[in-house]
């Protein structure tokens, strides 16, 4: 008659390492797992913030209209007015078809404001088109996480005979770090807008992009 053989003590150690590398691996692979899957939840949302503000700042430019507001001194503003150095970079102008559901007494004109400010993208919006000396501004933060923002403007003229207010030609490149050319005093630029604009944004996490509007 046979008696029953049980495991050893050797043989139950065997086995509890073997299922415990086995619980160790799995757990890794499963905390990788959702590692990988929290940072493209994170990208993602980085992604659709990122082209909410890239499509508002290009809704809002495409809808430009060409109405040159006051501003605080009644000083007329340009049509197109902004600047990228590398200590300040924004640029103004007033657009069209701002709905008014709530029926206040406003125009449909909206004169808006973007600048980098401390790495975030802002969008300031005038409530009055003429500006009073203390005007009523909404500020809203579109982008955070910006490390780098640029605009450049293209003119509408050939750059091959153009000249600055110093009587010293341009750079040879047709992209330019300020509209109007020469600043508010160029009454000529000041009441139109370039031929294009050219939007880079450089954001964390996600890296550089690009955006040319006509």
């Amino acid at each position: 008659m046979k008696t029953a053989r049980g495991f050893t003590l050797i043989e139950v150690l065997v086995a509890v390492l073997i299922f415990g590398l086995i619980g160790i691996g799995a757990y890794s692979t499963l905390d990788t797992a959702q590692d990988a899957q929290q940072i493209l939840r994170v990208r993602g949302e980085r992604f659709m913030q990122l082209q909410r503000a890239v499509t508002t700042f290009s809704r809002d430019y495409q809808q430009r209209a060409f109405r040159r507001v006051r501003d605080s001194y009644g000083d007329r503003l340009p049509v197109v007015q902004g600047v990228s150095d590398d200590t300040d970079t924004w640029i103004a102008f007033t657009r069209s078809g701002w709905r008014n559901p709530a029926q206040l007494p406003r125009s449909s004109l909206e004169h808006v404001r973007y600048a980098l400010e401390e790495g975030r993208l802002i969008r300031y919006s005038y409530l009055l088109l003429d500006q009073a000396q203390q005007p009523v501004i909404q500020k809203r933060v579109l982008l955070d996480g910006i490390s780098k923002m640029e605009l450049k403007f293209r003119p509408n003229v050939d750059l091959s005979a153009l000249q600055t207010f110093d009587n010293k030609s341009e750079v040879g490149d047709d992209w330019l770090d300020e509209w109007p050319v020469g600043g508010r005093q160029n009454t000529e630029d000041s009441e139109k807008a370039p031929r294009a604009l050219k939007l880079t944004l450089e954001v964390e996490g996600i890296g550089e992009v690009h955006r040319v509007l006509q």
